[in-house]
């Protein structure tokens, strides 16, 4: 315990915030979502790094044998790939959810031309 504290005065806790910094600059997009959950991780054992262990976990379901999609969806997922799929699936539905107006359907700003058809194919 002393250690920690030891630690934490003289170092710990100015890495442990560049560990969180780093871990929201690299969630702003959606292929670092990775890399900032693995930052997080390391901003909390960096903050008190003495008598924790580490233990490798699935990255998308948080447990040490995938047994939550076992579990609950009678599943088996090998990599993350079915949560990490159902989750850009619901969230990309939630975004578009909140992202809809309802006075740009008709709007004449709105409909396409030959150009933007063509540069769409493209």
């Amino acid at each position: 315990w002393c250690g920690n504290v030891f630690w934490l005065i003289f170092g710990g806790l100015l890495i442990s915030f560049e560990w969180l910094l780093f871990g929201l600059l690299f969630s702003i997009t959606i292929i670092g979502i990775p890399c900032g959950l693995v930052c997080f991780k390391m901003a909390s054992l960096v903050l008190f790094p003495f008598g924790k262990d580490v233990v490798h976990r699935s990255p998308f379901t948080m447990e040490e044998d995938g047994t939550l999609c076992l579990r609950y969806l009678k599943i088996t997922d090998m990599g993350g790939s079915i949560v990490v799929h159902a989750f850009g699936a619901y969230f990309g539905l939630a975004v578009s959810f909140m992202m809809y107006n309802k006075d740009a359907i008709d709007h004449q700003n709105q409909r396409t031309s030959y150009q933007s058809n063509l540069s769409a194919m493209i």
